[in-house]
């Protein structure tokens, strides 16, 4: 029997789950553990080349990725030379974006939401020590097992380089600045506020009826108002994850020392050390005392340099913005399309 055959014969498959232009995903029995995984097949030969890198890219990602917010890989192999097969843990209630159906306009608990925040935070805080970055995290790609826990999945266009121009991702979720041309960075990055707020509103805070409109919208609008429903410190923590400047823009681990935060923390932790009890996750009152510390020192060492360049120079400087390459291009997914426009 061969090595693939060997994957192959290791696991039953049940249902597809779902189909799409480069393959298809099995929901699938390991016949030793009689354990449900789901199983990824991608038809490398109906890729372009540059899907065939982010394929191998996401592969090297996912299987150096463990923590109990992040979907969990298993293993790999590839199947006479052009299928790739990828299995991951199960999530039995499906992603956020099915929860927000199932709601049918009745709001979420602001606690849950709350739990699944600080999970989320500590996920994407994971990811940032480790150099990755989604760049399409939405309510479609958060599964939801079945205790009530949330797990980022669908690492498809991630990255693990920060000097990273090409403009990739779900417009709905992306910033001002990176829609104005900005690269990647954890900084421009503010898609999980956006997915706390369509949680809460049960529907996304901009939307047009075309990509101009819409990128419009994110860069000059204002935030829509959430539901009444929800407290006035909810409120004040999304806008605080959705403001448009950057510079301003709250981190994660600034929206999890919250005092308001702190129950929700509390309670992803112990959730965490359940689902992987090796795990020790970063005690965040230290690390953001640490963070704030080393932020007000570099920036008074930047005032102190800049007074003596001042001084010295007449307060002119030659360093000029870097210019974007030229040929940059959107390439955004929508629900049910990819747009590829030029971004000027």
């Amino acid at each position: 029997m061969s090595a693939d055959n060997d994957h192959e014969a290791r696991y039953e498959v049940r249902e597809v789950i779902g189909k799409g232009a480069f393959g298809e995903v099995n929901l699938v029995v390991e016949k030793a553990s009689r354990q449900r995984f789901v199983l990824k097949r991608i038809k490398m030969a109906r890729q372009s080349e540059w899907q065939r890198k982010a394929t191998r890219l996401e592969i090297e990602i996912v299987s150096r990725l463990r923590h109990p917010f992040v979907m969990p890989y298993k293993e790999h192999w590839t199947h006479h030379g052009h299928t790739i097969n990828v299995v991951y843990g199960y999530c039995e209630k499906g992603d956020l974006t099915s929860a927000i159906k199932k709601q049918r306009g009745k709001p979420f608990p602001e606690e849950t939401l709350r739990l699944w925040l600080a999970e989320l935070l500590l996920a994407v805080d994971y990811m940032r020590r480790q150099n990755v970055l989604h760049r399409d995290l939405k309510t479609q790609n958060i599964l939801l097992t079945g205790d009530g826990d949330v797990q980022i999945g669908d690492f498809g266009l991630s990255t693990g380089t920060l000097n990273d121009y090409s403009l990739v991702g779900t417009p709905h979720f992306m910033s001002p600045e990176l829609l104005s041309n900005n690269k990647y960075s954890f900084e421009t990055d503010m898609s999980l506020g956006v997915v706390m707020y369509e949680l809460t509103s049960l529907k996304p805070p901009f939307n047009a009826f075309n990509l101009s409109g819409l990128v419009a919208k994110i860069k000059r609008a204002a935030l829509p108002p959430i539901p009444a429903v929800y407290s006035a410190d909810w409120s004040a923590l999304l806008k605080s994850m959705l403001r448009k400047d950057p510079g301003r823009r709250a981190a994660a681990l600034e929206v999890l020392a919250l005092p308001s935060m702190q129950a929700a923390l509390q309670t992803a932790r112990q959730r965490a050390a359940l689902i992987c009890p090796d795990i020790v996750l970063p005690d965040v009152a230290v690390e953001t005392h640490q963070t704030a510390t080393q932020t007000a020192t570099q920036a008074a060492a930047q005032l102190s340099e800049g007074g003596a360049a001042g001084s010295s120079s007449g307060g002119s400087s030659d360093t000029a913005p870097m210019p974007l390459p030229g040929d940059r291009t959107m390439s955004m997914t929508t629900e049910d399309s990819e747009l590829s426009v030029p971004s000027g």
